[in-house]
């Protein structure tokens, strides 16, 4: 779309950029796979001062710690993290003797995360892939799906990936993972803002206009965030990121819905106890032993 005619803007475009779109519009480009905004979560990833893309790296490590006591990790316990991104919590996993493996859609992570630790750490292997797509069966002792990754899936990606993880679980086996409460979306959808970059910035590395504008879908419990990435010439492209947030009682009833059992519930994946005061709901879910 191009929002100049005739070196005129085109208000009626821009004013479509501000309107409600369906549920689940998608956007026009993959935010997870571009290649040079990948470049730059990764940057934010590796970050140790924002909580940006992954959570700092004290959080991760005291997250890994009480996750390993938790479920009383053991040495061979085979261990899967969806989205492990640069592989910050692989590597925490494989301290305690875990045969990880790891699988981002970021090349540019998993290359990352080769790099850094796999001559290092021999028990860790990444994969570049959709972990929507998984194919094991009954293979993982614990999988992971940590800081509200979860909640970015419209609702059949999001069914599809239940039934993947219970069939790639043991029996036995846990899922654990964090999603964000109503309280954390509605702080969220607050924020509209635009700005203007001269030079390269996050979304292109040429001058560009970035609207963003937040939107509340309540009958389904989803928040988007909209961006409209206007460049100098007028080019414009729309991307969408959508956030599902989530009660105790409908998280619950979704997981037993696939199969799973519910072990605990908490305010983080530090072990805090949940209060309706907390941004997070962090899950053990368990594949009951018998089917």
């Amino acid at each position: 779309m191009n929002i100049l005619k005739n070196n005129t803007i085109d208000l009626r475009l821009l004013r479509a950029l501000t309107r409600k779109p369906s549920l689940f519009t998608p956007s026009d480009f993959s935010f997870w796979t571009d290649p040079y905004i990948a470049k730059h979560i990764l940057h934010a990833h590796l970050n140790p001062d924002t909580d940006a893309a992954s959570r700092k790296p004290e959080t991760i490590q005291r997250s890994a710690q009480w996750i390993a006591q938790f479920v009383k990790m053991k040495p061979g316990d085979r261990l899967l993290d969806l989205g492990c991104g640069p592989g910050l919590y692989c590597q925490q996993f494989a301290k305690y003797g875990c045969d990880v493996t790891g699988i981002d859609l970021s090349s540019h992570s998993i290359d990352y995360a080769k790099n850094q630790f796999s001559s290092k750490d021999p028990d860790i292997s990444y994969l570049c892939q959709d972990y929507l797509e998984l194919d094991f069966v009954q293979s993982f002792d614990i999988i992971t799906l940590i800081y509200g990754d979860f909640c970015t899936h419209e609702n059949s990606d999001r069914n599809r990936l239940l039934k993947r993880v219970y069939q790639a679980l043991k029996p036995g086996g846990v899922f654990i993972f964090d999603v964000f409460t109503k309280k954390y979306a509605m702080e969220y959808v607050k924020e509209n803002d635009w700005f203007v970059t001269l030079k390269d910035g996050f979304w292109s590395p040429k001058p560009h206009l970035v609207l963003t504008k937040r939107f509340h879908y309540p009958k389904d419990s989803i928040v988007l965030s909209q961006y409209a990435i206007i460049s100098d010439v007028g080019a414009t492209r729309i991307c969408r990121i959508w956030h599902h947030y989530y009660t105790t009682r409908n998280i619950t009833r979704l997981l037993k819905e696939y199969g799973f059992e519910v072990a605990g519930v908490f305010a983080d994946l530090e072990g805090t106890p949940f209060s309706n005061r907390t941004d997070w709901i962090g899950i053990v879910a368990k594949k009951p032993t018998k089917s």
